[in-house]
């Protein structure tokens, strides 16, 4: 078998506040997106909403067979700050998660990010212009300027 090492990050600013609950979906969602799955073990995945002042927010962490999940949210006055990143030894389509990331936080601005560590670390940022004039558009209609990337 060949392994792939992929590791997604994506950096999010987002208008929906996820609970515990649906951070957790979110994770197994993306998980289930790229035909994945979640390691049997008990309590996986775990989630946390901190309550520490200047700490706030929810993290959730996975295990899956393949390696890790995790995300982190910060909330804000208007926005959300969220990172995601999951890691596999197995090739799998990066834009799915984005997409199913995006719409779920309800992003206004996005940050993806795919490195390949299977030979050596190759970065590949994952926006293109088209990528820029969608999250535009996006903001545009929330009444929100897009601060680009």
């Amino acid at each position: 078998m060949i392994h792939h090492h992929q590791h997604l990050i994506v950096r999010a600013h987002g208008r929906a506040n996820l609970d515990c609950a649906g951070a957790k979906r979110l994770v197994c969602d993306a998980v289930s997106a790229v035909e994945m799955k979640l390691a049997e073990v008990p309590g996986n995945p775990m989630a946390y909403d901190c309550q520490t002042p200047g700490n706030e927010g929810v993290t959730v962490m996975a295990l899956i067979e393949e390696s890790h999940c995790v995300l982190h949210s910060w909330p804000g006055e208007e926005v959300i700050l969220y990172q995601f990143d999951l890691y596999s030894c197995r090739a799998y389509d990066a834009t799915r998660v984005i997409r199913l990331f995006r719409d779920r936080v309800d992003a206004i601005k996005l940050e993806p990010l795919l490195i390949d560590r299977t030979e050596r670390l190759v970065v590949e940022p994952l926006v293109d212009e088209k990528w820029r004039v969608l999250m535009r558009e996006r903001a545009s209609r929330l009444g929100l300027v897009y601060p680009g990337i």
